[in-house]
């Protein structure tokens, strides 16, 4: 018999995107699956919706409740849901139908405790530009463990490796763990869930569509703080013995603090952000000049760029400097493949 999948769908105010999404879950080749929904407090008639979905499908649930955001919601899904395998689906998105088949195949194909595969990214217009995940097998999967995926998140991210909606999980590797209620909730949570993983799987399909809104969380002007603060927390979970994993949370926590000193002091924001930037300098300075698995010259480098902010400055001039640059010769090469085509013809 097929392990019941639960799928956990927090909603809050996205009446315009809902039906897409419950759609698309309704739609799934894998049947055994128990829908549950929780209304994070939505205003704006998705909370009628949701109900009215529960009444045309008797594996759906709908939880109602006052506004804990994001990670709230996500959590009392896992309060709530019966089944051995775990998926989240974001209420605004939308995945192919047989995305959930995909995912349980990898896993049992494998043997794996988390399965995932990559998404594409549905833009205003319509369109879609996908995520190839080229690090796979002839096989289109790739097959590693929780602690090498939970370091190649830290070390770049541009997959998706830290999201939890294109990923489906044995119930017992989350057992406990929930979800802080931080900016990039889900890296968090993945590192802590992914370290505690034997096998992981990533099938090379685009199938979770993620999509782009202006409005969203990841783009409000506080949200890069957040995300710092995010990063902390991840670093402070992490085992003081595994220094490679902490030297991949220190380079980004690194990589972000001139950034953050730069963009921020042009804005009204600036002296919250000074203050959380020097907070967490003070927090992990020696940490980040006593690990060994970052080399001296990225040490020194960062070093520079945060008390010598004008060399920040400079750096990140010099890159916007050879981007138009680039961008002035690929105009010069097309406008003179134009005029090439047009004396031949």
């Amino acid at each position: 018999m097929e392990n019941l999948i639960s799928v956990i769908v927090p909603v809050h105010n996205v009446r315009e995107y809902l039906p897409d999404c419950l759609d698309s879950i309704v739609a799934q080749t894998y049947r055994n699956i128990e829908i549950i929904v929780i209304d994070d407090g939505s205003t704006d008639g998705g909370e009628t919706l949701c109900d009215l979905y529960a009444g045309r499908d008797s594996r759906i649930t709908v939880v109602h409740q006052k506004q804990q955001g994001l990670s709230g919601a996500r959590n009392t899904g896992l309060t709530v849901a019966k089944g051995s395998l775990v998926a989240f689906i974001d209420s605004d998105d939308v995945i192919d139908p047989d995305m959930l088949q995909v995912l349980c195949d990898g896993m049992e194909r494998t043997q794996a405790d988390v399965s995932m595969v990559s998404c594409c990214y549905l833009m205003p217009d319509g369109s879609r530009q996908a995520v190839n995940i080229s690090l796979v097998g002839p096989d289109g999967l790739y097959i590693t463990d929780g602690r090498r995926l939970a370091l190649m998140t830290l070390a770049d991210d541009q997959w998706r490796l830290g999201a939890v909606w294109n990923k489906l999980y044995r119930r017992s590797v989350i057992a406990d763990e929930r979800f802080a209620q931080t900016a990039a909730e889900d890296l968090e949570f993945n590192l802590r869930v992914l370290r505690r993983t034997g096998r992981a799987v990533v099938v090379n399909r685009p199938l979770y569509h993620w999509r782009q809104r202006p409005a969203s969380l990841s783009r409000l002007k506080v949200f890069p703080l957040r995300l710092l603060q995010t990063h902390l927390l991840c670093l402070d979970g992490i085992d003081a013995d595994d220094t490679q994993l902490k030297a991949a949370c220190l380079n980004i926590i690194y990589d972000e603090l001139p950034g953050l000193r730069y963009w921020y002091g042009r804005t009204e924001l600036n002296t919250d952000a000074a203050h959380a930037v020097g907070l967490a300098y003070a927090q992990t300075r020696n940490q980040y000049l006593a690990n060994t698995a970052i080399p001296a010259w990225k040490k020194i480098r960062q070093m520079i760029y945060y008390h010598l902010p004008f060399t920040y400055a400079a750096y990140v001039a010099l890159g916007r400097w050879r981007a138009a640059l680039s961008v002035s010769r690929l105009s010069s090469m097309l406008r003179c493949q134009r005029n090439k085509d047009a004396r031949t013809s």
